[in-house]
């Protein structure tokens, strides 16, 4: 992004603080965080419970910062009196202001994605297969909130053609205004699970809050959505949703169908897919191909980006190509070599009970393997059902499934109670992780196949660390 100051005081309705001379200057991008900024940067004071950026804008001037957003009605210090600040009246609303203004005028193409799961693993293969043919942008990181979509927006470059963002929330309607600064040309939401049940309160609440994708979308938009769900169709905004509507599935109602010709294992699914032309998703036709993915969850994701490349044109050459190139973010079914030759296989970034599920099924059904362990922590954001639904996970284990359960943190001795009441014999609950760790080390063989599953701040990379690693004596 290249705007002068003058333009962006204009834009956020910003009042000017400091020499005049200076409203000519050009910036290049903003910035939330001194640690990280840059020369050239529009620094963006935020506030929290424990915190205020304001603190921190004389530093943001030290290493370059060309000029500041500041709050309307918060004493400036003497330090800063001849600043080049704009006061606002939220730095946050000035930036994601800023933000909708740069989308509009880029004019590029917008795809959003929600979702309960899979929203980065979508992220990810639609724009391996887009950089095929266009110049893409993306979400970096966990930038997917109502402080990271508008960064997102705003690193843009000005050539960009499509932009592939992630579109996060826990509370109604959050997403609602996340979509109203993009303004997605295309969206997918990629499931309704369980995640956020504890500010949601049902499905059909995370449903109504997933749809709130469409509130910046208009006719001319085009949702994906799974064919499997049918709380998506009954949500109040997608009745309303003028635009087309593509559900994507493996069962026969879906207008763009999957079969998994073959399990692959953790090289991946061998998957066709047919486009039918009768259910409004363009000529009839099949494409088989090779999701570089282990599990059937993922090829599920899988089917959103090959449907939204092949309406953008990609020719099978392209895609095939763009699924061999595809990089993939870590701790999300990730395989690695661990302590005794092991295979370790990271899915921990975060889990709900329908990715833990989704996991588990794929651990289950992987052949090639003497022994399997599985390693469950807590799930997160579940509310007052959290309890029940790690237990339900515990009893919908079976022996012969999986070989050991071993599971740590507060609420995964539910998983425990629940195995047991099913007559799982292999599951043990450990107060430490050093006691867990151990375990693991003892049973580790090279056809050992460990899976960690749990929710982010349960940080189970370390675990994976750990087990990467040769037992010091």
């Amino acid at each position: 992004m290249h705007k002068r100051l003058e333009e962006i005081l204009h834009i956020t309705k910003g009042e000017w603080v400091g020499e005049k001379e200076r409203l000519t200057t050009e910036i290049t991008r903003l910035s939330t965080d001194t640690r990280t900024l840059l020369p050239g940067t529009l620094f963006v004071p935020l506030s929290g419970e424990r915190f205020d950026g304001h603190d921190f804008v004389e530093e943001a001037f030290a290493k370059g910062a060309v000029s500041s957003f500041w709050r309307r009605g918060k004493s400036i210090p003497q330090s800063l009196v001849d600043a080049p600040l704009i006061l606002v009246e939220d730095p946050l609303t000035a930036m994601q202001e800023l933000s909708s203004t740069y989308r509009q005028e880029a004019g590029c193409l917008i795809i959003g994605i929600t979702g309960s799961n899979g929203k980065t693993t979508t992220k990810d293969l639609i724009t391996s297969l887009l950089k095929e043919r266009y110049r893409v942008h993306a979400t970096e990181g966990n930038l997917n909130n109502q402080i990271g979509l508008p960064l997102t927006l705003l690193s843009m470059p000005e050539k960009t053609e499509i932009a592939v963002v992630e579109m996060g929330m826990n509370h109604f309607g959050e997403l609602e205004r996340l979509s109203r600064i993009a303004k997605p040309d295309m969206a997918v939401i990629t499931n309704i699970g369980e995640a956020h049940l504890e500010y949601l309160g049902t499905r059909e609440g995370i449903a109504t809050a997933k749809t709130e994708i469409l509130s910046g979308m208009d006719e001319r938009g085009i949702l994906y959505y799974p064919a499997e769900e049918p709380l998506i169709p009954a949500a109040s905004r997608f009745k309303a949703f003028t635009g087309k509507k593509i559900s994507c599935g493996f069962t026969e109602n879906g207008m763009i169908q999957g079969r998994v010709v073959k399990d692959l294992g953790l090289e991946g699914t061998l998957l066709e897919v047919l486009f039918n032309s009768s259910q409004g998703a363009g000529e009839t036709s099949t494409l088989k191909v090779k999701i570089p993915l282990p599990g059937r969850h993922l090829a599920q994701n899988a089917l959103y980006a090959l449907a939204i490349a092949t309406h953008l044109g990609l020719t099978p050459s392209e895609i095939e190509k763009g699924l061999r190139s595809l990089t993939h973010s870590g701790m999300r079914m990730q395989v690695e070599k661990g302590v005794n030759g092991i295979t370790l296989i990271n899915d921990a970034y975060n889990a709900s009970p329908t990715s833990m599920r989704a996991a588990l099924r794929f651990l289950e059904g992987l052949e090639g393997y003497e022994q399997k362990i599985a390693i469950l922590g807590d799930m997160g954001e579940l509310g007052p059902e959290a309890p029940a639904l790690h237990r339900q996970i515990g009893r919908e284990l079976y022996p012969g499934g999986i070989d050991y359960v071993f599971v740590t943190g507060p609420l995964a001795k539910e998983y425990e109670e629940g195995a047991k009441e099913k007559g799982y014999p292999h599951v043990k609950h450990f107060s430490s992780r050093e006691g867990l760790i151990e375990a693991v080390w003892s049973l580790a063989t090279p056809t050992t196949v460990v899976l960690l599953k749990a929710s982010r701040f349960m940080h189970f990379e370390e675990i994976g660390q750990a087990l990467m690693r040769e037992k010091v004596e």
